[in-house]
């Protein structure tokens, strides 16, 4: 019973056509996650090489993955401000450019955010009724 939710999410990856599309919007999603982080480095490094814009966005990835404060702040800027200066990048640059790197991850999202509640016709109240009426329909897990 306590592994059946992860064995039943394993079901859209046991067709393999559906694994590969998966997987490949996956690459496309992290390559253009890398390709705004690079471009955002102009602001801060005129001559950035390419994949300083991809390694700062693994870098904020895996500074997400740690237990932190909610939005991970503080984490996502330590990861991405630790690359950096172990890679001999000016300290104070650096950290700028993980707090712009992370406003920019924030903001822009929002925005289309937005932008989509508007176009539906929703508000964000009512986005959150209806998650709040799709987790009261949920059966409470059971502990083993």
């Amino acid at each position: 019973d306590f592994l059946q939710p992860f064995i039943d999410g394993l079901a859209g990856v046991s067709d393999p056509r559906i694994f590969a599309a998966g997987l490949s919007l996956s690459l496309v999603g992290w390559f253009l996650s890398g390709v705004s982080g690079w471009v955002l480095m102009y602001a801060f490094w005129p001559e950035a090489p390419f994949i300083m814009g991809h390694l700062a966005v693994a870098a904020a990835g895996l500074g997400m993955a740690v237990p932190g404060a909610p939005s991970g702040l503080g984490t996502f800027h330590a990861a991405v401000f630790g690359v950096f200066v172990a890679l001999g990048y000016d300290p104070d640059i650096s950290r700028s450019y993980a707090f712009a790197l992370h406003g920019y991850n924030l903001i822009v999202p929002s925005l289309f955010g937005l932008f989509a509640l508007l176009r539906e016709g929703l508000t964000f109240n009512q986005v959150v009724r209806a998650a709040q009426d799709a987790q009261d329909e949920q059966p409470a897990p059971t502990v083993p």
